[in-house]
């Protein structure tokens, strides 16, 4: 069972479902106005806007300074680094801001834009814990220059990411650059999943390991990641998660656990927060059942510029999850917190 309760959706062979006509890219880009390009990683599919910033001159060299949060990935720190300089304080000499809505609950875009605005400054948004079904009323996934996203964060995907365009010049740009591909990088990919899925020992799985520190510049998603985000959206992989999500907050609608979190939202977590001793309980009791979670920071004034971050727990809602795995999760916080607060 610990397999099913982890975090992220279950990696099964991907299913076709007969007599559905389903756009992928609508979950990215509810609206249809926005250019949605498929590539191999949200890294990937950061790179051509970093590119493009680099042409155009709002990142003059390698020491253009663009505020990224703290909580960010070291593979995405990296890729960043490659071609600017990230930093997580607010400086002088910024000259763009990317903001992340963590778990897939939306930053202050429009206290962040603003500020943007005044002060000249680009906005990219990291939505990699994201996926929409109708255009968010927080302007998530259409703020700024572009958005990137990360499959596998969302769905039951190997690899796979997204680039959703709003600036003219950028879909300029990214028109050209994704007309370019670089083929060998995709046969290797291809070699190493082959390997990995036949062959499941520790040394194919480092071969994928390194091949997939090549995906950065590996601008098209496998046609196999984009078949299985199809068929999770056709089998109602978002309904799913945000039922998941929405029965917890009935559950807990008498606890502090779920303060101040939007209930339209469809995360990719649902960060509990309590006081810290409990939580750290708790992480160790769901931990002991099989649920990879722990004690995490989640930012609760979602404003990259002035974070302040609180302890959670974050509990899986992904689809994955069935009716009685779920419930397995409310039962054990229903027990330690009646055990927190001496009740029986």
């Amino acid at each position: 069972m610990s397999a099913r309760l982890a975090w992220a959706p279950p990696r099964a062979p991907s299913r076709e479902v007969p007599g559905t006509s389903v756009k992928p890219g609508l979950a990215l880009d509810p609206s249809g106005r926005s250019t949605v390009h498929w590539t191999s990683t949200a890294r990937s599919a950061l790179r051509p806007v970093l590119l493009h910033l680099r042409r155009t001159g709002a990142l003059p060299d390698k020491n253009g300074e663009i505020l990224m949060p703290q909580w960010v990935c070291t593979s995405l720190l990296n890729a960043v680094h490659k071609v600017c300089f990230p930093t997580s304080q607010d400086t002088p000499s910024l000259r763009g801001v990317l903001v992340y809505h963590q778990y897939g609950f939306p930053q202050r875009l429009d206290e962040i834009a603003q500020r943007c605005r005044d002060r000249g400054l680009f906005l990219i948004e990291n939505a990699v814990n994201c996926v929409f079904d109708a255009p968010s009323p927080y302007g998530m996934g259409a703020a700024g220059v572009a958005s990137i996203f990360s499959l596998p964060k969302m769905f039951g995907t190997v690899l796979g990411g997204a680039l959703t365009v709003h600036d003219a010049e950028l879909k300029a740009f990214c028109a050209e650059y994704f007309l370019e591909d670089e083929p060998w990088i995709g046969r290797l990919s291809n070699v190493a999943r082959s390997l990995a899925d036949s062959f499941p020992g520790s040394g194919t799985q480092r071969f994928q390991e390194l091949t997939y520190a090549l995906s950065e510049y590996g601008r098209r998603i496998d046609p196999r990641d984009l078949a299985r985000v199809t068929n999770d959206l056709a089998g109602g992989a978002v309904a799913s998660r945000r039922g998941n999500y929405r029965r917890l907050l009935r559950e807990f609608g008498d606890t502090p656990f779920f303060q101040g979190l939007e209930s339209d939202a469809v995360p990719y977590l649902a960060p509990l927060f309590a006081p810290p001793d409990f939580l750290s309980r708790l992480a160790a009791r769901l931990t002991a059942c099989g649920v990879e979670t722990g004690v995490y920071r989640f930012d609760a004034t979602r404003n990259v510029f002035e974070p302040r971050f609180v302890p959670c727990v974050p509990l899986p809602i992904h689809q994955g999850l069935n009716s009685d795995q779920l419930g397995t999760i409310i039962d054990i916080v229903r027990t330690e917190w009646r055990s927190h607060n001496g009740q029986r």
